[in-house]
């Protein structure tokens, strides 16, 4: 999960903006691809154990097009 303040910094900006402004863009960069490789396999970890019912709270069609 990304926190509030990287969040806000990453929306406010766009990439390459977001990227020159950081001290070591490619940890960081390391960092990001991390987090979302593990948020990703959360969900797949959701969508294996939840009740089908619990599942489509989460995977609706909003937020699936959203990931796309």
């Amino acid at each position: 999960m990304l926190g509030k303040p990287f969040r806000k910094r990453l929306l406010a900006r766009n990439w390459l903006n977001f990227m020159r402004q950081e001290s070591n863009p490619t940890q960081t960069w390391h960092r990001i691809r991390d987090k979302a490789n593990t948020m990703i396999n959360d969900l797949i970890l959701l969508g294996e154990k939840l009740p089908d019912e619990k599942q489509r709270e989460i995977f609706n069609e909003k937020n699936i097009f959203g990931l796309m």
